[in-house]
């Protein structure tokens, strides 16, 4: 309902003469029944409190420091990527030969597991195709000669992409291959081999953990350490000693020592710090701030982590409005229901 609430927002501030907005809240309380539903209205516009700064520590790897955002928008869009955002993975293994110890389950459950690349174009392309439609085939044909001495190990470099006649010049051009080429499949002795034929699909995390684009994401509020009183000692070593990360720092004030917080963003919460006793007081507080948080995204390589954080605001954007369409649906008969 936030871009009805967003309207009305916006009219109560053209009357008022104010530009920006930053938060408005409404509540609509009938006391003339008990029984009746009493309904609060509260919304946040994003577009003037959120502060986004984004950190990338490695090509699959990123960190996106957010604040003035409630953590279940936060822990929406986790979801959203681990579940909902569509990548290719191999779906059907059909194998026609296989004289190797392994067996064709196995075999067929490690090729499932490897991560596959494919570009944004084509994987738009291929997204809405019917379920069952083998759109992109990948071959795996390993031949070890009975005179070879030695045993030959697949990797998953050796999968190579089989192209159709119909479609042989858009794969031409686009990039589909294993994200990882020095995955370890099986290894092979003199005499074996195996021929097999692998079938990829769309489908999104939700169906089967393979399709689930990261390996970890997860979120993190930020910690704080307050001095209520100041902490003046001669010898404060030992109080350093107890903080296994370094929080505080100590500031030299002739022979005496004040200690002060120094990266509070360290802080594990082991409550050492809080035990010391000072006199049986406790003069330190720790606690999380909830409008500073860490969104830290770990990708399996099928692609960049900026992207998979705008995909999932695009589907979060499309579930809202397809929400909201339901609300209006169903609400239009009600007399007190006004936009």
């Amino acid at each position: 309902m936030y871009k009805i609430f967003d309207t009305i927002n916006n009219l109560k501030d053209n009357k008022k003469g104010n530009k920006k907005k930053t938060y408005e809240g409404k509540k609509s309380l009938d006391n003339s029944s008990k029984n009746e539903i009493q309904y609060v209205e509260c919304t946040i516009d994003l577009k003037y409190s959120l502060e986004l700064n984004y950190k990338k520590k490695s090509l699959n790897d990123c960190k996106i420091n957010l604040k003035g955002i409630s953590s279940l928008i936060i822990n929406s869009i986790r979801r959203t990527i681990m579940a909902d955002v569509k990548t290719l993975s191999i779906e059907k293994v059909y194998i026609y030969k296989n004289s190797t110890v392994f067996g064709d389950e196995i075999i067929s459950h490690r090729l499932g597991l490897v991560p596959i690349f494919i570009s944004t174009e084509l994987l738009r392309i291929y997204e809405n195709r019917a379920k069952n439609d083998p759109n992109i085939i990948i071959n795996l044909d390993i031949n070890n000669n009975i005179y070879n001495k030695t045993k030959i190990s697949i990797f998953s470099e050796m999968l190579n992409l089989m192209y159709k006649s119909i479609e042989f010049d858009l794969y031409k051009n686009q990039l589909i291959f294993p994200v990882y080429r020095d995955i370890l499949i099986l290894k092979i002795n003199p005499g074996q081999e195996i021929h097999c034929e692998c079938h990829c699909l769309i489908n999104s995390g939700l169906n089967h953990a393979k399709f689930s684009p990261v390996g970890t994401i997860f979120y993190r509020m930020e910690p704080y350490v307050k001095i209520l009183k100041e902490i003046i000692s001669f010898d404060s070593s030992s109080f350093l000693k107890i903080c296994p990360t370094g929080v505080f720092e100590v500031e030299k004030l002739g022979n005496l020592s004040r200690i002060y917080v120094k990266n509070s963003k360290f802080c594990t919460f082991c409550k050492e710090c809080i035990k010391m006793n000072f006199k049986s007081k406790c003069i330190i507080k720790i606690g999380r701030n909830k409008i500073k948080i860490n969104l830290i995204i770990e990708s399996t390589g099928v692609s960049s982590p900026e992207n998979l954080f705008k995909r999932a605001i695009d589907l979060l954007i499309g579930k809202s409005e397809l929400c909201l369409e339901n609300v209006i649906k169903n609400f239009k008969s009600d007399v007190n229901f006004k936009i």
